[in-house]
C-alpha cells in the first residue's frame, strides 16, 4: 500500500490569520470554562485542554470549536517536541494546516485531530495522545538516521 504524495509550503496569510483566530477562540474558552486558566502556546497547555475537552459544555461542540481546539493542540505539540511546524500540507484531498516533523515527509493533523475523537464518542487524554505522537516522531528521526 503506498502512501499518497505530501506536499508542504509555509503557511499562508490568510491561513496564520484564521489560525490566530482560532487561539483567540480557545483563549476566551480558557478563560470562561476553565477557571480564567491562560494558554502559553506550551506543553503546560495540554493541562487546561484536558479541562476544556471534558468540559460539559464542549460535549455538542460544533466542528469549529473542535478544530480551534486541535490548533491549540498543536501549539503544545509544537512546543514540547524539537522538530515540529506549522506548514500548509497537501495531498491528494486537498491543502490544509498541519504540523510536519523536521523535513520528513509526516505530517500531524492537530486541528481535526480532536474533532475526529469527539464525533466518534471517544475520550480524550491530550497529554497520552501527546507522549505516543512524540513515540512515532522519534522513532521516525531514528529511522531515517539509520537510512
Amino acid at each position: 500500500m503506498s502512501t499518497p504524495a505530501l506536499s508542504f509550503a509555509p503557511l499562508s496569510a490568510p491561513v496564520i490569520e484564521e489560525l490566530s483566530e482560532a487561539r483567540n477562540f480557545v483563549a476566551d474558552l480558557a478563560e470562561r470554562l476553565a477557571n480564567g486558566r491562560r494558554l502559553t502556546q506550551s506543553e503546560a497547555d495540554l493541562t487546561v485542554l484536558q479541562s476544556l475537552v471534558e468540559h460539559k459544555d464542549l460535549r455538542h461542540a460544533n466542528f469549529d470549536a473542535w478544530v480551534a481546539l486541535g490548533v491549540a493542540f498543536g501549539d503544545a505539540l509544537a512546543a514540547s517536541i524539537a522538530g515540529l511546524e506549522w506548514r500548509l500540507v497537501s495531498d491528494k484531498t486537498g491543502t490544509s494546516a498541519a504540523l510536519q516533523f523536521r523535513s520528513m515527509p509526516i505530517s500531524i493533523a492537530a486541528p481535526t485531530m480532536l474533532w475526529k475523537r469527539a464525533e466518534r464518542g471517544e475520550r480524550m487524554d491530550l497529554a497520552f495522545m501527546a507522549q505516543e505522537i512524540r513515540l512515532v516522531l522519534e522513532e521516525a528521526a531514528l529511522d531515517s538516521e539509520d537510512a
